[in-house]
This record gives C-alpha cells, sequence and structure tokens, in this order.
C-alpha cells in the first residue's frame, strides 16, 4: 500500500519501511532497509498485534514489540517503533525521550475485536 522511509530514533540512520494488507484488509508493518548498519527482519507484522502490544497502561517502549517478531535481531522493535512514529500513530511521551504512547489517530486506527 505504501513505502516510506524514516530516521531511526537515535536520528543515526535512516531506515525504509512498508505497509501492506492481505485480503481481508488486515494492515501490516515491515522494515526493509536500514542505512546505518544493524540486523533486522524484514517480517510483516500485523497492525492488531502492534496496537495490542501498544494498548496497556505503561508507556510503549521497544521492548513490547520483541515478542511480535521470531527474527533474533533486538533492532528491528526499535525499528518499527520509528516507523510507527513517522506514521503517526505513536508519539514521544512528553519530556521523556524513550517512552511513547500511542496517538489520537493509532486509536482511530485500531483493530475491531473479534468476538
Amino acid at each position: 500500500l505504501k513505502t516510506g522511509s524514516c530516521p531511526s530514533l537515535s536520528d543515526t540512520g535512516m531506515l525504509s519501511y512498508e505497509v501492506g494488507a492481505d485480503d481481508a484488509g488486515e494492515t501490516y508493518y515491515r522494515i526493509t532497509a536500514n542505512n546505518a548498519g544493524g540486523f533486522f527482519s524484514q517480517e510483516w507484522v500485523a497492525w492488531s498485534k502492534i496496537y495490542a502490544a501498544c494498548n496497556v497502561p505503561a508507556p510503549i517502549t521497544s521492548v513490547l514489540f520483541r515478542g511480535l517478531f521470531r527474527g533474533k535481531s533486538v533492532n528491528t522493535a526499535g525499528f518499527l517503533l520509528a516507523a510507527l512514529k513517522h506514521q503517526g500513530l505513536i508519539q514521544r511521551k512528553q519530556d521523556k525521550s524513550r517512552l511513547y504512547i500511542l496517538t489520537e489517530a493509532a486509536h482511530k486506527n485500531a483493530p475491531a475485536i473479534n468476538a
């Protein structure tokens, strides 16, 4: 559906990512490139799983995303966080450099919960 580029959270390199969808309309995200080095997984991750991991009372950190990937690189979680920030789905928590919260746009795009 979309490709994009954004700086990493540490602002040491540029990341490329893709947004896609399956036949059922589920949105997916994946990291496709990192010009600063560092390994990452190119696995697609469903927005419903990302949203569920983020929709907790505690602030969001990349640690919340580590369980979303089968790949072994811890970089992928932080890179996904940077892509979601670029998409306007998360924002930095006020006065906190490494903590994030979901934006209103993320809640508007919340996946439906199957009963």
